[in-house]
């Protein structure tokens, strides 16, 4: 037994070594694609929300004053709602705290309790047809999300002119 060596392999080679950290960066690449995927998907669907959401409360308040409220040109992160006049006018965003509100005293009947902050995203809104309609949009991450195409073809008669085509949109229908 002369010349012979017995090696006790301990451990990994570094071959192994490195074919296990090219698999986990493989995985890691996908896992990290696929989670920003997600949340830009997750922010579209909370702005969708927040549209609808608005929307509702513009009807409710055509249902009191039959007339949607102001402003006649496009506005950001606002539209008018607040004070004494019928329909209302006004910044709600001052006078009533960031509610959309109306009434004899300013805040009496609350459409929406808080409006969506201008610090997440940037939503417009215009009083078109004078006062019998409205348009209401937003910008999506997810330009390919198919609600784009189905909100604008449902608003085409008086939005199409004030939205791009990343833009979600939500009128009086």
């Amino acid at each position: 037994m002369e010349g012979q060596f017995h090696m006790n392999k301990r451990g990994f080679t570094l071959i192994e070594l490195l074919v296990v950290i090219g698999i986990i960066a493989v995985l890691v690449a996908f896992a990290a694609t696929n989670y920003v995927g997600v949340r830009s998907r997750a922010k579209d669907v909370k702005k969708k929300s927040e549209i609808m959401s608005m929307k509702n409360a513009l009807r409710l308040f055509y249902n009191d004053f039959a007339n949607y409220p102001g402003p006649t040109s496009t506005s950001t992160n606002t539209f008018d709602g607040c004070g004494t006049a019928v329909p209302p006018a006004g910044n709600c965003l001052t006078t009533c705290s960031g509610q959309f509100a109306a009434g004899a005293t300013g805040c009496d009947t609350v459409y929406m309790k808080q409006l969506p902050l201008s610090t997440e995203y940037v939503w417009s809104y215009r009083q078109i047809n004078s006062g019998d309609d409205f348009c209401l949009w937003a910008a999506l991450e997810n330009v390919s999300d198919g609600d784009i195409a189905n909100s604008q073809a449902k608003c085409a008669t008086g939005c199409s002119s004030l939205v791009s085509s990343s833009d979600f949109v939500a009128c009086a229908d």
